[in-house]
């Protein structure tokens, strides 16, 4: 194996974890340097993310560590979204330094590897590791903010991953008992032979476990709950890599997964669920029961992981819809998985502005609330445009980048015949919709609320201009990365 090829398979994870263990010991040894951990920090993941591009400008497709680990298109060009969303993490980590505990910088970084993991996977047991190493962290960051109800959030948390990695670890031992083997590809290789599904009932209810346990960790509708008082109960930038980076890089991890082991038995025949049904009821529930109770949220935390519920059931209906058509024309199925990468990178840009506005909005307050925007575009009116624009690109309006990545959604929707689906996904964009101009006329209508305390920093600032650029270069130039989503995804296709 070349140099460039063991750097493109290792490097960005070790990039990340050297540096994350450096600036953990930085911050501890001298926690009033907060600029040279902040640089080392930035630096690192930068170098990370130029890692990632180089892999993916000399075309590599690196499967190491026995099958379990690929650094591929695939797993590129999600890291790169990921790995941005944590650079704008650590922007906002600057801009609330005051309040940041010491030590939780480098604990991102760590966290920020385990993403790496999640979406270089091939193996069930790598994906368990990797969502193991990306959550531990944040568990720990949550674990000493008390002040925002912490320690509860994580031991929430920490109970219904344990039980999700519990149901994904049996679920793996199972099929591996009849597939000799935990790996993606081997896995449906094994399932790719059987006629019917129900003349092997272990490998129904393994198929079940690992469904249900990658449910616990994805936050699906009705194993939400915890999920959300553990994004409230994070301090913001830790929220934002867990709400932004942790769900981008699992729900590829879980299209992977679904695809590339499961694709042969998409429909079960007489007498059992495929998961293409158990995907299509999900994401329907999720997004209704998300993006209602969005509507009502009155703090921005517990709002933005409501409407995170209904992101998560959209990839739900799309993969679903994206299942049905495996063995179908194969650049049908490759454009409907191209959907879903660029939804997801989409996602994590416009979830980095969301969180412009829970930096803004803490002040001195522990919980922000929606009330604390009220005016916010009379004393900062760049920063309530970017927040007004991540709104609307979440709502999938023209010019946004939103808009493109939820219409291939909706065409692949339609390509698997689903009319009454693409209904139901359309008038639950409506909720997201009539909640965010609710904000924004907050925001750009309403006199500046009296004694509101509005905290913004340069590192804010950046994060707002950068955010802003991104939503509008890929709302209006949408094929671009359309065309890298599509080079991205070689080793899918009809079967």
């Amino acid at each position: 194996m070349s140099f460039p090829a063991i750097y493109g398979a290792y490097g960005v994870l070790a990039i990340l974890w050297f540096s994350g263990l450096m600036v953990t010991t930085v911050e501890i040894r001298w926690p009033h340097r907060t600029r040279l951990s902040f640089l080392l920090s930035l630096s690192s993941v930068c170098m990370a993310m130029v890692a990632s591009v180089l892999c993916w400008r000399e075309n590599l497709s690196v499967v190491v560590a026995d099958g379990g680990l690929v650094e591929d298109g695939f797993s590129v060009f999600v890291q790169v979204f990921v790995l941005a969303g944590v650079a704008f993490s650590l922007l906002m980590v600057r801009h609330s330094k005051l309040t940041w505990i010491s030590g939780s910088t480098g604990l991102v970084l760590l966290s920020a590897s385990g993403l790496v993991l999640v979406t270089m996977s091939l193996d069930l047991v790598a994906l368990l590791a990797g969502y193991t190493v990306a959550l531990a962290p944040l568990l720990g960051i949550a674990a000493v903010n008390d002040a925002s109800g912490g320690r509860e959030a994580a031991l929430k948390g920490l109970i219904l991953y344990a039980i999700g990695a519990s149901f994904l670890g049996l679920g793996a031992a199972l099929l591996a008992s009849r597939a000799g083997t935990t790996t993606l590809d081997g896995i449906g290789a094994y399932l790719g032979q059987i006629d019917w599904i129900g003349k092997d009932p272990i490998s129904v209810v393994s198929i079940s476990l690992v469904l249900c346990g990658l449910g616990m960790f994805l936050a699906v509708v009705p194993l939400h709950m915890p999920s959300l008082d553990l994004a409230e109960g994070m301090p913001s930038p830790a929220s934002l890599v867990f709400t932004g980076g942790l769900m981008a890089s699992g729900l590829a991890a879980f299209t992977r997964l679904v695809l590339v082991a499961l694709g042969s038995v998409g429909t079960s025949g007489p007498g059992y669920l495929s998961w293409v049904d158990i995907l299509h009821v999900a994401g329907i529930t999720a997004l209704v029961v998300g993006n209602s109770m969005a509507l009502v949220q009155k703090r921005l935390k517990r709002l933005i992981a409501c409407l995170l519920s209904g992101q998560v059931g959209l990839v739900l209906v799309a993969l679903a819809a994206t299942g049905s058509m495996v063995g179908a024309n194969a650049y049908v199925l490759q454009r409907a998985t191209a959907a879903i990468l660029v939804f997801l990178g989409v996602h994590v840009v416009s979830w980095s502005g969301l969180f412009l506005a829970v930096s803004t909005a803490e002040g001195s307050q522990s919980k922000a609330t929606v009330g604390a925007l009220q005016g916010l575009a009379r004393s900062h009116p760049w920063l309530a445009t970017a927040i007004g624009l991540s709104l609307l690109c979440m709502a999938g309006m023209p010019l946004t980048a939103g808009f493109f990545s939820r219409l291939y959604l909706m065409e692949s929707i339609l390509s698997a015949g689903w009319i009454g689906t693409a209904i139901v996904v359309a008038l639950s964009l409506g909720l997201v919709l009539v909640m965010s101009l609710g904000l924004i006329v907050a925001m750009f209508m309403r006199p500046l609320k009296e004694g509101a305390e509005v905290l913004v920093s340069f590192p804010l600032t950046v994060t707002a201009w950068l955010v802003s650029l991104l939503i509008l270069a890929l709302g209006l130039w949408p094929g671009g990365i359309v065309d890298v989503a599509l080079n991205s995804i070689g080793f899918f296709g009809a079967s």
